[in-house]
């Protein structure tokens, strides 16, 4: 084979594993649990059978794309081509702010550019006359909302409320997992792409009453905090309940740039959950949090200590389901320090968890 076709087959697959979310990267050469599809392993590309069952490897996913996009990043040129688009006929995502959630926006013939990366921004702290009601509702000490980009602010959208709207913790984890994670590694990989998102639906939330006391279990002060309840629930039939995308890669055609590859197909779907149901409401008003055990938690709970965060709860969770316990020993973590065994967390982590008070063994 020709370098540039073992380059092809080589990124092809990467992308390809990408897709079905299975990569699954051993620094020690041994296989973790993955699909039936592809395992990337000290660089050589091996078929497994086992199916990747875990939500803690999804979560640990985002961290290999970073670490092979890295190793791959100087072979990619010879995949998607030296031709780029000149800056005016670059679309970059549009932004400006206003008190309505974004409904779609689009980026064509966007590239690893600067001309398009520093259009990009974290969310905005501008006043939105429905978020900021919303913001009130809480899970465990978190906010339940985020201010959740359509176009991704590394792929250059802006942090501004034409480019954002309201997202659950899970449907933010929906969209990167699903959508974002696969643009962003061949934008990062150097490919001309067409990326766009669209919002519809709405959420089905009914509006209590003070008959409705009982069914507030998180509520501590259902009376005092009925009016806010009733505000935030209203407001949230305006929160959208899915993201509707599609991404392609793009090639010149003589004069014009025209879709190649999908990378997303179009028509792709992610959810928006948000649950419903009084009993899920909290407001974070004087509940006490309960404690997070390391050795027996999941990963949502780990996720909520502000000492760990969703990243390193994952890879706790893989440490854990990748380590097999010998006797007499019945937990992976005796103390705090023991998290040192964890690849990707050092002493600065070790330090705030040991004076997180939620935390215990």
């Amino acid at each position: 084979k020709t370098m540039s076709e073992k380059f092809y087959i080589l990124i092809s697959t990467f992308l390809i594993s990408i897709a079905i979310g299975c990569i699954v990267y051993g620094n020690n050469g041994k296989a973790h649990k993955t699909t039936q599809y592809y395992l990337i392993l000290n660089g050589k590309t091996e078929i497994s059978k086992d199916r990747y069952e875990t939500r803690a490897k999804e979560e640990s996913k985002k961290t290999v794309v970073d670490t092979l996009l890295q190793q791959l990043a100087d072979v990619s040129v010879p995949l998607f081509g030296t031709v780029k688009p000149a800056d005016n006929e670059i679309t970059l995502a549009a932004g400006s702010n206003n008190n309505e959630f974004a409904t779609e926006n689009e980026a064509v013939n966007i590239y690893k550019t600067p001309t398009v990366t520093s259009n990009g921004s974290g969310p905005t702290s501008a006043k939105h006359a429905i978020y900021d009601v919303i913001d009130n509702r809480q899970k465990g000490k978190a906010s339940f909302y985020i201010r959740g980009h359509l176009i991704n602010d590394n792929l250059g959208g802006p942090g501004m409320w034409s480019n954002m709207t309201a997202l659950s913790r899970t449907g933010n984890h929906q969209h990167e997992s699903l959508v974002e994670s696969k643009v962003k590694a061949a934008f990062d990989s150097g490919a001309v792409i067409r990326y766009k998102v669209k919002t519809s639906g709405n959420i089905p939330a009914q509006t209590p009453t003070l008959a409705d006391k009982s069914k507030f279990s998180k509520i501590l002060d259902f009376d005092k905090n009925f009016s806010l309840l009733v505000n935030i629930i209203n407001e949230e039939k305006k929160v959208i309940k899915t993201l509707t995308c599609e991404a392609y890669t793009r090639k010149k055609e003589g004069n014009a740039w025209i879709d190649d590859k999908p990378i997303v197909e179009k028509g792709t779907k992610v959810t928006n959950e948000i649950a419903t149901s009084y009993d899920s409401y909290e407001l974070g008003d004087d509940i006490q949090p309960a404690t997070v055990n390391l050795n027996t938690s999941d990963l949502d709970q780990l996720s909520r200590l502000a000492s760990i965060g969703p990243g390193k709860a994952a890879k706790i969770i893989e440490y854990r389901q990748t380590t097999t316990l010998v006797p007499p020993a019945t937990k992976f973590f005796i103390k705090v320090e023991d998290l040192n065994k964890v690849a990707g967390i050092g002493a600065q982590t070790i330090a705030s968890v040991k004076t997180d008070p939620l935390v215990e063994l």
